[in-house]
């Protein structure tokens, strides 16, 4: 970490950890110590979990584990693995072998008490990619089938027959290709996100905690900046904290795409707007750092470095930049960041 001044220098790469053939669905959980992780990689045509210690020391396999599901080439890389919020449970699903369940000990590693839901919707027979998610209270289980979603109760004494079809996605010929769901995403918002696999907008369960259609499935829900194929990111929950403080999977305040207009009205003016060659700002009760200028698609467009007094009026020179929607950041010096949304006529 030393080297390139402090910036590290990578020292051996291509490094084989394994020659072992796996499905592509790694999935990561955190140490009961709360620091380290544990990666879980499942082995193709049979029933063994290569499970990963990733530590202070790098990576390495930690040990094998069969579990009781058998990967038959038929869901060919299409299935989901998501380990609950609190780190316990571990779930899988595909269209074509159906749901499976697992307890994780997240002290030693180890897979326990397997369970097998069949899916009447699937088979080995239908092709299709699949996604999972679970609730943040970890009750509720959300399993895709391309353009259906089905819920699940773990909590009920028969968790097959808790099957709830929570929706059906409607073609309303809008998009190039018709609308899909895959993999799922439980967001630090407590929402559960699902992936188009191709279009420009995701899908959005807002309550996933309430049972049947109260968990307010919202088809197209979440916008996107551009059109996109396959775009899939899965995080691993971050927030878990140690063994008996595991916290809550979701944050506070949240991150998201708004920002709290009263409360910034309050602190800055930025004027005029819409507007045209050249925009001013000014906060009232504190210093400017610096200013960034962001275009509709998050694209910087300008940086600039500020010494602005409190009350202090700055300016920013529009010219030549093309019309349409834009966010102004302003950095400021006590540590908060101002986001207003400006049209440039």
């Amino acid at each position: 970490m030393s080297a390139n001044g402090g910036e590290g220098e990578v020292v051996r790469k291509n490094v084989a950890l394994d020659t072992t053939f796996c499905e592509p669905k790694l999935i990561l959980n955190r140490h009961a110590n709360g620091k380290d992780w544990w990666l879980l990689n499942p082995q193709a045509d049979n029933d063994i979990y290569n499970i990963y210690l990733v530590d202070s020391s790098g990576i390495h396999l930690h040990h094998q584990q069969a579990t009781g599901l058998i990967d038959d080439y038929s869901n060919i890389g299409g299935d989901q693995l998501v380990f609950s919020p609190m780190g316990n449970q571990l779930i899988r699903f595909s269209i074509q072998l159906g749901l499976s369940l697992h307890d994780f000990d997240r002290t030693t590693g180890e897979l326990s008490n397997f369970q097998l839901l069949p899916f009447p919707q699937g088979g080995p027979e239908v092709f299709g990619f699949s996604g999972t998610a679970i609730s943040p209270s970890g009750q509720f289980a959300y399993v895709t089938k391309v353009t259906e979603v089905y819920q699940y109760d773990l909590w009920a004494e028969d968790i097959a027959a808790s099957q709830y079809l929570v929706a059906e996605l409607v073609d309303d010929g809008a998009m190039l290709l018709p609308p899909t769901v895959q993999n799922m995403q439980l967001g630090p918002d407590c929402k559960i996100y699902a992936y188009m696999v191709n279009g420009d907008r995701h899908h959005i369960i807002h309550n996933p905690d309430e049972r049947s259609d109260a968990c307010d499935w919202e088809q197209g829900g979440l916008l996107l900046g551009r059109y996109v194929f396959r775009d899939q990111p899965i995080f691993p929950n971050f927030r878990l904290g140690p063994l008996g403080d595991e916290g809550s999977p979701c944050a506070s305040p949240i991150v998201s795409i708004g920002e709290p207009e009263a409360e910034q009205s309050a602190i800055a003016r930025v004027f005029p707007n819409p507007v045209g060659p050249e925009l001013s700002y000014s906060v009232q009760d504190v210093g400017v750092l610096r200013t960034a200028f962001f275009d509709g698609l998050g694209r910087l467009v300008i940086a600039n470095p500020d010494r602005l007094t409190a009350g202090a009026i700055g300016k920013l020179a529009l010219v030549g930049v093309p019309s349409g929607p834009y966010v102004l950041r302003l950095y400021l010096a006590d540590g908060r960041v101002v986001v207003r949304k400006v049209v440039v006529r």
